[in-house]
């Protein structure tokens, strides 16, 4: 978990599966992990202990979600859907190539990271208003992001956005170059390099689900463009968690089959 030292309490995230929170593991000073099945839903859980309001903004897989939340001074959402569209977060996996290249990436799959901005009283020109606030609040007023670009926590360009009416950059295609497919035969050539695809790993990302019966209610307000606290963790398949001596031993006992947590069997003393 990342975050800047300031005064006053700090906004906590978490995930949490029919708003009971998951474990989540990891050593200090290291961003913590998650692992989850193929399939799962689930929901992030902000809360939001300071006496002001605060905006949160949600990146997923190293990418910015449209739209904004704001939460009000002592207020704990369970968010379970995307802010631009009513679909559920879903974690999903999938197999690749054992590669360097594959690992590369991938190397954004998964990614949770949430920003925290506090509110202000006076705005200066640019700045977030026309959030949502109170039970899961999206904007969809201006949240201003301009597709945003998010660097060291610090917004660059124009940091309002229109959310009702965004303009994308039209791209000619007489600029782009096509690779075009067709079949081995006479005339064509295949690569000599042979790619040994025999080894695999699991990748997980952050998708959409099924659709989500959660209501978002429009607010307003003005935020800081800096963020003073931010949070990372790091969304794996259950397939790449370590097993701890823990889960090794929460097994049968050979011997007499009593349920063992130890090394050795609590009934009848046998080594596991």
């Amino acid at each position: 978990m990342n975050f800047k030292q300031t005064s006053g309490q700090n906004p906590t995230v978490n995930l949490a599966i029919n708003k009971s929170r998951i474990k989540k593991y990891g050593k200090k000073k290291s961003i913590p992990t998650y692992y989850l099945d193929k399939g799962q839903e689930f929901q992030i859980e902000l809360y939001n202990p300071n006496q002001d309001k605060v905006l949160a903004t949600i990146k997923l897989n190293g990418k910015i979600m449209l739209g904004s939340l704001v939460l009000r001074p002592g207020e704990r959402v369970f968010l379970d859907r995307y802010l631009d569209s009513n679909n559920k977060f879903l974690f999903d996996t999938y197999d690749v190539d054992d590669s360097e290249s594959a690992k590369k990436a991938i190397q954004k799959n998964g990614d949770l990271e949430v920003s925290f901005f506090r509110e202000i009283s006076h705005p200066p020109y640019n700045n977030y208003n026309h959030s949502y606030a109170g039970k899961i609040n999206l904007n969809y007023g201006t949240s201003n992001l301009d597709y945003g670009t998010l660097d060291n926590n610090l917004y660059t360009g124009n940091v309002t956005t229109n959310l009702t009416n965004i303009s994308k950059t039209n791209v000619s295609t007489d600029s782009l170059s096509f690779l075009t497919c067709g079949s081995v035969g006479a005339g064509t050539t295949t690569p000599d390099a042979k790619l040994d695809v025999t080894r695999s790993i699991e990748t997980g990302m952050i998708d959409k689900g099924s659709e989500s019966d959660q209501d978002l209610i429009p607010t307003h307000g003005d935020f800081e463009m800096v963020s003073f606290h931010v949070v990372e963790y790091k969304l794996l398949p259950k397939s790449q968690k370590k097993a701890t001596a823990l889960d090794y031993y929460k097994k049968y006992c050979g011997n007499c089959g009593a349920k063992c947590k130890t090394k050795f069997c609590s009934q009848c003393g046998a080594k596991q």
